[in-house]
Order: structure tokens, then sequence, then C-alpha cells
């Protein structure tokens, strides 16, 4: 009996971390599809894991119908954990309809469940559903979080002792400490996941953006205006500026470096300002000290020209640091992009010679 126990155990717990590996892996893959797509329908970036669980929860229906001992209360416990897991995975009130309805719809035909009781359930699933507003306000109090689900698993397996002649007292309570540790390391697992993806968030930020003035920086430069290069065409124009601050050196050494980073963070944040009235799409890089380019996809001669100018302008502005009134002036090279261009490196090329 102990032996049959722990393959319980063993086969809920690997079989939820494994749920759980698949999901974030459909997760990830759709995501990485919206964006491709560009797409701004919230119900495609979430359909998938909808029919993902969705259709782990039939499968696992059908197979306590042909399951018999252990398997079949490893199916049930798997079952409670991912309809009462899926509450925190999903965002939108038709996401959670959807899986209540699929639940409720299974534990009647088991006739774990009566009308009343399933309306019990759904409304405690409700209260995991909603950790998303009032979680943030329990941080430190990570019992509170786990309350709500550990009462909705013993109220389950309660129900499934009272109805079901075979379980005992003892396989009922083994098989609730078997869902509590299963599904706190459902828990451990999506917890690490996600300090795993804000890492990476923060890293591929780093990379991709200068430390000081926070625009784009030369790798990206290098991918970006490759990319574009690829893309443009006779509907689709594209221009590249390169421009810097005039006589920078002379600023850092009469005023300070202090001074000099002023003026280079102050130019950033009005270019950038000005590049998002403009077009979201045009994006502002340094690309060396006091050096800068702007990729402007789908512009005609004239829109980029006015584009340098206002860009000219706003390298003119004087900029206070320190107490100081510093007057800058720039220099800008602008070069459209022409059948004669073999590659972005030769567009870009043109844009710095401009620059002199």
């Amino acid at each position: 009996m102990l032996t049959e126990y722990a393959l319980n155990m063993f086969l809920v717990v690997i079989s939820t971390l494994g749920f759980m590996s698949v999901y974030n892996q459909i997760d990830v893959g759709t995501h990485k599809r919206v964006v491709k797509q560009k797409t701004l329908n919230k119900i495609s970036l979430q359909y998938p894991q909808v029919i993902y669980i969705g259709a782990m929860m039939i499968l696992l229906a059908f197979f306590i119908h042909g399951t018999h001992g252990t398997l079949d209360w490893v199916c049930r416990n798997l079952l409670i954990i991912i309809v009462i897991y899926s509450n925190l995975l999903f965002g939108s009130i038709w996401e959670f309809v959807i899986i209540q309805v699929i639940a409720t719809g299974i534990f009647l035909i088991e006739a774990q469940v009566t009308v009343l009781t399933s309306l019990v359930f759904v409304l405690a699933s409700l209260v995991v559903f909603s950790e998303r507003w009032y979680g943030p306000k329990l941080v430190n109090r990570r019992f509170w979080y786990m309350l709500p689900p550990m009462i909705i698993g013993a109220a389950f397996w309660w129900a499934t002792f009272m109805s079901e002649k075979d379980l005992s007292a003892t396989a009922a309570g083994v098989n609730y400490l078997v869902f509590f540790w299963s599904y706190l390391a459902l828990w451990d697992l999506d917890t690490y996941l996600a300090k795993d993806q804000r890492l990476l968030v923060r890293l591929n930020h780093e990379v991709q953006y200068d430390g000081l003035t926070k625009a784009r920086n030369w790798l990206t430069f290098q991918r970006d205006c490759n990319r574009a290069f690829q893309q443009q065409n006779a509907e689709q124009p594209l221009a590249i500026a390169t421009f810097d601050i005039d006589h920078f050196k002379q600023i850092n050494d009469a005023f300070g470096h202090l001074v000099g980073n002023q003026v280079l963070m102050t130019t950033t944040v009005r270019i950038k300002h000005a590049l998002h009235i403009a077009d979201d799409h045009y994006k502002l890089y340094r690309t060396g000290g006091d050096e800068f380019c702007l990729i402007l996809p789908n512009v005609d001669a004239a829109s980029a020209n006015k584009l340098a100018q206002e860009t000219m302008a706003q390298l003119k502005r004087p900029v206070l640091a320190n107490g100081l009134k510093i007057n800058v002036t720039g220099s800008l090279g602008l070069a459209l992009v022409d059948d004669a261009d073999s590659s972005a490196t030769a567009a870009y090329q043109r844009a710095d010679e401009y620059l002199y």
C-alpha cells in the first residue's frame, strides 16, 4: 500500500510539472507568433493555451473512465490541479468561464458534484481567479495565496471520498497530500519561470539599449538597419540619418563629463519625443560617444527632409545642466536608400559622409 501511495505521489508531481512545461512552450510560441504577425487581438494570444488546457481536462476525464486504482486517482488529482491552477494562468473572464464550464460538465458526468456544489466550486474558483487583483497586497504572505486552492482541493477530495465507496479515508487523505505537494511544486515552478522571464527581459533590454541615454545601441542599429534594408522597396522607401553634437569634446573639457552626459540625455529625450510625434516606427540609436543614427522606414524624401530639419532644431535648443545654460549645435547627414546601395552599410556610409 505504501508503494502504491508513493507511486501516486511521484506520478502526479511529475505529470504536473510536465503539464506546466508544455503550457509554457505553447505560451512562448504563441507570443512569438503574435509579435511576428503584429496582431493586437488579445484572443489570439490566449486561445492556444485555452485549447490545450481544455483538451488536457477532457483527456483526463476519458482516462478516469478507463483506469482503476492508482492511475485513476492520479488522473483525478491532475484534473483538479489543472482546473484550479488555470484560474491563475488566465487573465480574462471568458477564459475563466470556458474552463469552468468544461470542469463542471466533467464533474457532473462523473457524479462527483451536484448542481449546488458545482455553483460553490465555481465561486471558489472565482476567488482563486481574483488573486491577480488582491494578490499584490499579499506579496510577503504566501500562505494567503495558497489557502483558497488548498480549501478547494480539500473539498474536492472530501466529495470524492463521500461518493466513492472503494476510497478509504486514508487513501483520500493521501491523495489530498499528493494534491498539496503537486500544487506547491507547480506554484514554485511557475514562480521561478516568472523570475527567469523578468531577468531575461531585463538582460535583453540591457543588451539592446545604451545605459546612459536609453537609446538603442550600435548592435541593435546593425540588426535593425539590415532588417529595414531587406524590407524596403519602392512602396516602402527607407531613409537613414546620422547626426552628432558639434564640439562635444569641448563641452566635456569646459564643463565636465557630468554636464556632457546631461547634454546627451536631454538631446536624446527631445529627439525621441519628436520621432514619437512623427511616427512610432522611426527609431533613434546611439552609435558612438556623441554620434546617433535614425532609421526612418516608409518615408519619402519630403518627409525625411522635414524630420531632419526638426532633428536639427532639437539639437540647437540650449540645454540646462547644473544651473548652466549650454548652447548646443549639431550636424546631420541624410540618405535615402536607392538602387545603387548594395547593402545597408552602403546607405549608412553615404549618410555618414553627408554629415561632414
